[in-house]
Order: structure tokens, then sequence, then C-alpha cells
């Protein structure tokens, strides 16, 4: 019979932590109200990896437990120092970028748009015309996708007022396509 080496608990925290930050961060604009909750636990659970990665470093003293020790640690930081929540909304932006690109291409045709009369997103009427799809925020805080044709509201400053708010900032997605902040 072979011996078989078992996982050690310090290498499970140190790959599993990294996936759960990631999967949070992914899905940071597609769960909804839950992700505090996710969030919560995503921050326990790299709780207990440090402290387990901690206490089998200072058990083993070898190269595996420092290296998942150091591993967690910098994902603790990638995590709290780098934008990533620009993940989620990347995820969120091409999952649902077909269904802007048809109440594009109806507003574009002068038809009737669907999310309009399913109440998902609002329009200004222009000129030029501008289709916003909300994602949802805080009291009169929220961010969502526009649609702008011109690029304008690549300057924020220029646009008060646009869809019942101030246009705060944007981030260009691909042409055309911005995820913008409204208060």
């Amino acid at each position: 019979m072979k011996h078989r080496k078992q996982i050690s608990i310090d290498t499970i925290l140190a790959v599993l932590f990294p996936v759960a930050v990631l999967l949070y961060s992914a899905t940071f604009y597609l769960v909804g109200p839950s992700n505090i909750i996710y969030g919560l636990l995503t921050i326990l659970f790299g709780i207990v990896a440090v402290i387990g990665t901690l206490v089998q470093f200072v058990r083993r003293r070898d190269q595996l437990a420092t290296l998942c020790l150091l591993g967690v640690v910098i994902v603790w930081l990638m995590w709290v120092l780098l934008p990533t929540r620009q993940l989620g909304m990347q995820t969120r932006f091409w999952m649902e970028k077909t269904t802007y690109d048809e109440s594009v291409a109806q507003l574009k045709a002068d038809k009737v748009i669907d999310c309009l009369v399913a109440d998902t997103c609002k329009i200004d009427p222009g000129p030029p015309k501008r289709l916003v799809f909300s994602w949802g925020g805080i009291i009169d805080n929220w961010i969502g996708v526009v649609f702008d044709p011109t690029d304008g509201v690549a300057q924020p400053d220029r646009h008060k007022g646009l869809f019942g708010g101030d246009l705060v900032s944007c981030q260009r997605m691909t042409e055309n396509y911005y995820i913008c902040s409204f208060t």
C-alpha cells in the first residue's frame, strides 16, 4: 500500500479563501441585499483562514505553511486595497448586455421600448436620447448603466439632473455604455 499524503488545513484555507473573495467580488452587483450576508461570511472565513494558516505556520514552520500564510495575507491585502468590486460591475454588465442592446435597438428604431414598459429602465428624451438601466442604490444614491450615443456622460459635471439625479461619475464599459453613479 502506498502512503497517501493528507492535504493540510492551511492548504485548504489558502485555496478556498481566494475563491470566496473572487466569488464575492464577481457577484457583488448580482445578488442584491443578501450580498451583505455573503460579504460578512467571506470576512469571517478570511479571519479563520488567517488564524488557521498562522497556527499551522507556528506549528510546522515549513515552506508550505509559509506559502499558505503568505497567500492568505496577500489575498486580504488585495481585497482591501484594490477595487475588487469592479469585477462585479464587469460581470453584471456583460451578463446583461444583450438586454441593453435590445432596448437600444428599439430606441434607435423608434419602437416601443420593452424596458420602459417593464419599468427596468428610464429614458432621457434628449437630444440625444439616452437610456439608463438602474442597478439600485441607497436612498437617492444609485448606480446604473447608461447608454449615450454621443458619449457625453464621460463628462459628468455637464449633466446635472440627468434621469432625475445629479450625475456624479461614469466609467466607460464599451462604446456608448457607461456605469454611472447618481445622487
